[in-house]
C-alpha cells in the first residue's frame, strides 16, 4: 500500500516557499522563479512513494499519467509566468536595476 507521494510533497512544498518569496524583495522574486523552474523536472520524472508492506517501510516508483504530468507541468509554468511577471513589475516601480544600481535618466 503506497503511504505518501514524496516527490509531489517536494513539489507543493517548493510551490508554496516560491510563493512566499514571490511578496518579498528583488532577489526573493528571483529566487522564486527558479524554484519554479526546478520543480518542471521534478514533476515529469517517475514519483517516490513511501510503501508498507509487513510492518517492513520501503520504496516505490510509480509514475502518473501523461495527462496528469501534463496538467501539473501547465500549471507550474503558469506560477513561472505570474513570478516573472511580478519580478518585472517590481523592476518597474524602483528607481534601480536588477543588481541595485541607480538607473540613468
Amino acid at each position: 500500500m503506497a503511504l505518501l507521494p514524496l516527490t509531489l510533497i517536494f513539489v507543493f512544498v517548493s510551490w508554496a516557499l516560491a510563493f512566499m518569496l514571490m511578496d518579498r524583495q528583488r532577489v526573493s522574486r528571483m529566487t522564486s522563479a527558479g524554484i519554479f523552474t526546478i520543480t518542471i523536472p521534478m514533476l515529469s520524472s517517475p514519483l517516490e512513494y513511501v510503501t508498507e508492506n509487513g510492518g517492513t517501510l520501503a520504496s516505490a516508483t510509480l509514475s502518473l499519467s501523461s495527462t496528469t504530468i501534463g496538467y501539473l507541468v501547465l500549471v507550474n509554468v503558469f506560477f513561472l509566468i505570474i513570478s516573472l511577471v511580478n519580478f518585472y513589475d517590481y523592476l518597474s516601480q524602483t528607481e534601480t536595476d536588477w543588481r541595485g544600481r541607480k538607473r540613468r535618466t
